[in-house]
Parts: structure tokens; C-alpha cells; sequence
């Protein structure tokens, strides 16, 4: 409620997580079903507005990858979140740990194996 009121009178309010699970937009709507009020999140200016005041470890280390000019880094991690945020700001041409193609399967195979110089070897080739 009182955080409503602090939007509402148009103060900046920041949502800062250090999960990259998911993107800014799911962090709005899960805080909008916690009673969060964004206003009329269909208007682009009042999404733009609200996707400002989140601050995601997903949403930074896009940034952070984009402002260094790293355009094809490899991706560890278990769910799409950050690599939702690496194409938003550009980022495409990923490598990653997720099974992009099958969300089924979760983890690439190769990538669950255990490491050894021979392993790694064969993961950089």
C-alpha cells in the first residue's frame, strides 16, 4: 500500500533481486499480483516506466555484457530468464547450458557430464 502511494505521488521505486530466473517483465507481474500497482501496464510509456524500477542480476549482466561488447558469451544457467534479457538488449549468439530447442529437457547433456581437461577440450571445439 504504502509503496503504491510512493508510485502513485511519482517517486522512483526500485525493485533490485539477484535472481536471473526471470525477466523484469515476470518480475512486474508477480509483483503487480502481490498488490503492487504499475497503472495500466498495456500503455507503453507506464511498461517503460515500470520495467525501469526493476533490477534484475539477469537484466544487469545483459547490460553489462552489451556495454562491454562481448557479443557471443557461454551461458550456465537452468532457466531462460537471462538469456530473454541477453536478447533484448542484442545479445543472440549465445552459447548456453539450457536446451533451447526442447525446454523439456532442461540441461544439454553434454553439458552434465564430469570435467576433465578432455571434456572441456571437446566443449571448446
Amino acid at each position: 500500500a504504502r509503496i503504491n502511494d510512493l508510485i502513485k505521488k511519482g517517486k522512483r521505486v526500485l525493485f533490485l533481486t539477484n535472481n536471473s530466473h526471470a525477466t523484469r517483465k515476470g518480475f512486474i507481474d508477480k509483483l503487480a499480483k502481490m498488490g503492487v500497482s504499475f497503472g495500466d501496464l498495456e500503455d507503453v510509456e507506464v511498461m517503460e516506466r515500470a520495467l525501469a524500477s526493476i533490477v534484475t542480476a539477469g537484466f544487469t549482466t545483459a547490460k553489462f555484457l552489451k556495454q562491454e561488447g562481448i557479443k557471443r558469451p557461454f551461458v550456465i544457467t537452468s532457466t531462460d530468464g537471462l538469456l530473454e534479457e541477453l536478447n533484448a538488449v542484442g545479445i543472440t549468439d549465445y552459447i548456453t547450458t539450457l536446451d533451447t530447442e526442447d525446454e523439456a529437457k532442461g540441461q544439454k547433456e553434454k553439458y552434465l557430464q564430469p570435467f576433465n581437461k578432455e571434456a572441456i577440450d571437446a566443449l571448446l571445439e
